[in-house]
């Protein structure tokens, strides 16, 4: 009889379990967190896809691969060939050191002439690098220049030209400079000329570094023209040429395609997952696995598309907008959390870069005036 009520009992005991209430609370709270990340993941994908179509919209590439076929390689001649060959054929590195403009050398003030061992030593190197003069003068009368560039490495992309054509331009004014201390005007502005079309090379690069050498080079270009004002008078044609050729400086879509390229390149890093967080190879690790599910990634993501799309409108605004633009941008860039790592590290080197085309818009219209 005991034996039997013991079995009988057993399954009455077992369909009385009850999973405890204190599993149920976490299970519910588990629930509850899952579906608010999933929430606040969805609602930021939105908010970002909504940011890239409005880009696209605009006409301008997101991907790497689009700026490429934003910015294809022009058919036909190409300045940037010969400016290429230009490049192959600079010599006298080991000049350098004895001349101004391309080293610590100082020039005589404004208005004096040079003395007569500088004008022998720029002769000199002046003609150690007649070929590359003569191509670069052929690439500057070209229009349409784009170098040939891998922009699939975002920015690890090598960019070599950039720094041949400060050098080209440097190689240029001290042309001028022989030109004007020989009492050539035509040679004098036509050097001139050529180095602002050193600048113009870089026009249409969706480079933003490229950029900011445009700039500098249209510096060395004004300086030049500076000197040689303050040694000879120019006639109207030469004046009329030098003021066509500074005319065509002052374009403000240029740092826009410039920007573009360091959105797109900007972009890349984010559709990659690269961050501080990566581990070696830029292989995720475990930070970087938190950083996305955190929602930190998506937040940082929109951060930047909408702090490069304020950075983009005033660029192609008018001079107040680029005048106020950085004051607005850095106290908004201050504002970024901390832990928006990429925002961080991509916006606040862009925080100057419409000051800086506002100076050298100021540059353009001084030297034309």
């Amino acid at each position: 009889m005991a034996s039997t009520d013991t079995s009988a009992s057993a399954p009455e005991a077992t369909g009385k379990r009850r999973i405890p209430a204190g599993y149920i609370i976490v299970a519910a709270i588990v629930a509850a967190i899952v579906l608010a990340f999933a929430g606040m993941h969805f609602y930021f994908r939105l908010r970002i896809n909504a940011e890239l179509d409005a880009i696209r919209k605009a006409g301008f590439p997101v991907t790497l691969q689009e700026l490429s076929d934003y910015c294809p390689v022009a058919q036909g001649e190409n300045p940037a060939v010969v400016y290429a060959q230009a490049f192959a054929k600079f010599a006298g590195q080991d000049m350098e050191k004895k001349l101004p403009l391309v080293s610590n050398v100082k020039l005589p003030p404004r208005g004096e002439p040079l003395p007569e061992d500088m004008k022998t030593d720029i002769s000199a190197y002046l003609a150690a690098n007649s070929e590359a003069l003569e191509l670069l003068h052929k690439a500057a009368a070209m229009e349409g220049c784009r170098f040939d560039l891998d922009f699939s490495r975002g920015y690890d992309m090598p960019l070599p030209h950039l720094v041949k054509l400060r050098q080209a331009a440097r190689l240029l004014e001290l042309q001028a400079l022989t030109k004007v201390e020989g009492g050539k005007p035509d040679e004098a502005a036509m050097a001139i000329a050529d180095s602002f079309g050193a600048a113009r090379a870089l026009q249409n690069e969706p480079v933003l570094i490229s950029q900011l050498v445009r700039f500098a080079v249209i510096s060395i270009s004004v300086g030049s023209m500076q000197h040689a004002l303050s040694r000879m008078t120019l006639g109207d044609q030469q004046l009329t040429a030098l003021s066509k050729a500074i005319a065509s400086q002052e374009n403000p879509e240029s740092l826009i395609r410039g920007l573009v390229g360091e959105r797109c390149t900007g972009e890349d890093l984010f559709l990659n997952n690269l961050s501080p967080y990566s581990g070696p190879d830029n292989k995720p690790g475990n930070a970087l696995t938190l950083w996305r599910l955190s929602g930190l990634k998506a937040m940082d993501h929109l951060t930047y598309l909408q702090l490069m799309a304020e950075l983009l409108r005033t660029a192609g605004g008018s001079a107040k907008d680029m005048r106020d633009m950085p004051k607005d941008l850095e106290k908004k860039v201050h504002q970024v959390p901390r832990l928006y790592f990429l925002t961080n590290l991509l916006v606040p080197a862009l925080e100057r870069i419409n000051e800086e085309q506002l100076k050298t818009f100021a540059r353009l219209r001084s030297a034309r005036a």
